[in-house]
């Protein structure tokens, strides 16, 4: 398991996603009542690798794109078929940090 530095705190805003890349793989942050969660940024219906612009609600985001919501705190799709790569997040002091596996991994 590997872990990575891919924010800092003053990156990411509450309700809004952020998009960064780790080792060439582009993953989507979230914050939410003060959590943060990571997702691969590809959305897995036709891989359009804009999550981090969906639309935020309930913690879960819609992809812009077509419309499959995923549950954040599991990466499973709420109104399909589809399953979110999703990363384990540690944050020490301002640094937000992934762990390399995940539920797709």
């Amino acid at each position: 398991m590997q872990e990575f530095k891919i924010a800092t705190l003053q990156d990411l805003k509450e309700g809004k996603g952020f998009n960064a890349r780790v080792k060439g793989e582009e993953i989507a942050l979230f914050t939410i009542d003060g959590k943060i969660y990571a997702a691969c940024n590809i959305c897995p219906h036709q891989h359009f690798s804009k999550l981090h612009e969906g639309v935020i609600e309930n913690k879960t985001v819609t992809c812009p794109m077509h419309g499959w919501t995923y549950d954040l705190e599991t990466g499973k799709s709420v109104n399909a078929a589809g399953i979110l790569k999703m990363y384990e997040v540690n944050v020490r002091g301002e640094d937000v940090f992934i762990r390399k596996n995940g539920n797709a991994d």
